[in-house]
């Protein structure tokens, strides 16, 4: 069963291959290095799986006001600090940064530079949404 956020379909669901490939990726780093040494894995699945919903919950608010998605992070940012005046803005638990986003056709994808904390590496994970009244078929990647 895929969840529905407000009536943006979350496709993105942290399948048990995701979890192996992070488990991989922190056993390939050193102790010391800060995004692995002081994260909680499973913690910070948990609040990337949470912030992005929030975040798509967001963006299907502002679709439904304007007819269109945030065109880029800084838009998607400042959206976020509009229609959620007083909310932290969403932050990446790897890399202390913001979220990656890109709007894609009949949707978009949120992601987190995984558990190296370097983004557009091999263990990044991508969080794929669509709108509800799209026919485009998104998936999750890494």
């Amino acid at each position: 069963m895929i969840p529905v956020v407000g009536s943006a379909v979350f496709v993105a669901a942290l399948v048990p291959r995701f979890q192996e490939a992070i488990e991989n990726a922190q056993s390939l780093h050193d102790a010391s290095s800060p995004a692995v040494a002081t994260v909680d894995i499973d913690a910070a699945l948990s609040q990337i799986e949470t912030d992005t919903a929030r975040l798509a919950s967001m963006v299907e608010e502002y679709h439904e006001e304007t007819g269109a998605i945030p065109p880029d992070a800084k838009e998607l940012y400042a959206a976020w600090q509009s229609l959620r005046s007083g909310e932290e803005d969403p932050i990446d638990p790897f890399d202390a940064a913001q979220y990656g986003y890109y709007p894609t056709d009949g949707g978009f994808i949120f992601w987190s530079s995984g558990p190296d904390g370097e983004p557009q590496t091999d263990d990044d994970i991508q969080m794929s949404f669509r709108l509800a009244e799209s026919s485009s078929t998104d998936d999750v990647q890494r």
